[in-house]
C-alpha cells in the first residue's frame, strides 16, 4: 500500500508540513500555536527532553538580573541552588542525582511545564543557539536538540476532528481492524497518542530534517531562514508513531489550516 502525504512517499522521504516559517525565531510561537490549538490533549503538564543538558549549560552561565535566561534559570535551578546553599551551610553533602530523584518522587509535576513555559524554554534555545551548540560540542560531542512531547486526544473525544474522519485516515495509512478496535472500542491495550516537536541545532548550513527511525516518522516544518545565532542553524520537525500515522497526519493537516504564522511566499 502506498503511503503518500503532501506529495511525498512516506516510505522514502520526510514530507514537509506545507507551511514554512520565515525565521527560526518563530519556532517558539509555532510550538505555542500547536499546544493551544485544541488539537492537543494537555498543555499544562508538558515534558521537554533532554532537560538535563539545558540545565547543565545554565549552570555554566551568568544569568544576569533579568531577561529570559534569568527567568528560565530561576525556574529550573532556583530551588536547587537554595537547597544546595542550605546543605552547604549545614556542612551536609549535596548529591545532585539523589536530589533530583527525591524531587521527582515527591512531586509528580516536577519538571512539567505549561504551554507558556514550554514556549519560553524553546525561545531560550533559539536565542542562545551558538552558546548551547558550543557547550554541547565540547561536553557531549554532539549537536544540541530539544524535544517537546505532546499527546493527541482520545479519538472518540476529539473536539475538532470527527471520529469517522480519524478512523478513515487511520485506515488510509495502514491501520487494521485490531488497531481500530483498540482506538475506538477500548479493545486491548490503549494506543499511545504521543508525538514530539523536535528542535535541532547544527553548524551553519548543516541542518537537515531527520529520517524515520524504527517506528518513529517525521514531518519537517520548513524554515525559510534557519539561522539561529551567528554560527548555528535550526531545524524543526514533528515526530509521530507509525502505528497512528493516519491520526497524526490528519491532525497536522488541521494544524496547518489553523496556524496564523506568516508563510513564505
Amino acid at each position: 500500500m502506498s503511503r503518500v502525504w503532501n506529495g511525498k512517499d512516506l516510505a522514502k522521504e520526510t514530507p514537509e508540513l506545507g507551511l514554512r516559517l520565515n525565521f527560526a525565531s518563530l519556532i517558539p510561537e509555532f510550538a505555542d500555536q500547536l499546544l493551544t490549538s485544541g488539537l492537543v490533549a494537555d498543555h499544562e503538564r508538558l515534558l521537554l527532553t533532554p532537560l538535563d543538558d539545558l540545565k547543565a549549560w545554565l549552570r555554566t552561565q551568568n544569568p544576569g538580573e533579568a531577561g529570559l535566561k534569568f527567568e528560565i534559570r530561576e525556574l529550573l535551578l532556583g530551588q536547587e541552588e537554595k537547597d544546595m546553599a542550605a546543605a552547604a551551610a549545614k556542612g551536609e553533602r549535596f548529591d545532585l542525582v539523589d536530589y533530583e530523584l527525591t524531587q521527582m518522587q515527591a512531586d509528580e509535576s516536577y519538571e512539567q511545564f505549561n504551554a507558556e513555559w514550554a514556549r519560553n524554554i524553546l525561545a531560550l534555545v533559539v536565542e542562545e543557539a551558538d552558546s548551547l551548540q558550543a557547550w554541547c560540542k565540547e561536553e557531549l560531542g554532539a549537536d544540541f536538540s530539544m524535544a517537546l512531547s505532546f499527546t493527541l486526544p482520545d479519538p472518540r473525544k476529539n473536539a475538532l476532528l470527527e471520529p469517522k474522519a480519524i478512523e478513515a485516515s487511520l485506515r488510509k495509512f495502514g491501520a487494521d481492524d485490531k488497531l481500530i478496535a483498540r482506538a475506538f472500542q477500548a479493545a486491548g491495550k490503549k494506543p499511545e497518542y504521543t508525538g514530539m516537536l523536535l528542535l535541532e541545532l547544527a553548524e551553519r548550513g548543516k541542518a537537515r530534517p531527520p529520517r524515520p527511525a524504527g517506528d518513529t516518522y517525521f514531518v519537517s516544518v520548513g524554515l525559510a531562514d534557519p539561522r539561529a545565532g551567528d554560527l548555528s542553524d535550526a531545524s524543526l520537525s514533528l515526530a509521530y508513531p507509525k502505528e497512528l500515522e493516519g491520526y497524526f497526519l490528519l491532525t497536522f493537516d488541521a494544524l496547518r489550516q489553523q496556524l496564523t504564522l506568516k508563510e513564505e511566499p
